[in-house]
């Protein structure tokens, strides 16, 4: 991938939209960079109706395979914080990699800074709303 890659064209429906705006509101406070993150990615999002949300964009309990770099791919759910387990793999949206998922597609890539500071580039490889990652 390239040095500069350019954010993404993402795409959010009307309800996602809120409840995340809402979340990263409450949430600013205590978890600062999780919350500007979201909020940045919020307001670059194109908002549609949840029912003309293509089925591959990544929305909240959507299932995601993803890479970081050249590290393994990775299967997680992405899920309101309170729902959040590591052990069973759903991650908060209101994370670095969580905010850097929302509203992409099959493909699509973006650099964020994770938690330890560090630029990485997150590409999504396959996204399903079912759970089959087939």
């Amino acid at each position: 991938m390239s040095e500069t890659l350019t954010l993404p064209k993402i795409v959010i429906s009307r309800d996602d939209f809120e409840t995340l705006g809402n979340l990263a509101e409450i949430a600013a406070p205590d978890q600062k960079a999780a919350a500007d993150l979201l909020q940045r990615e919020l307001q670059r999002a194109r908002i549609v109706a949840p029912e003309k949300l293509d089925p591959g964009v990544v929305r909240i309990g959507a299932f995601v395979c993803y890479r970081l770099g050249a590290g393994p791919e990775r299967t997680v759910q992405l899920v309101l914080p309170y729902q959040a387990d590591i052990a069973h793999n759903r991650i908060s949206v209101l994370t670095p990699v969580g905010a850097a998922l929302i509203g992409l597609s099959h493909g699509q890539a973006i650099r964020f800074t994770a938690t330890d500071g560090r630029s990485q580039v997150l590409q999504v490889i396959r996204v399903s709303q079912t759970g089959d990652m087939s």
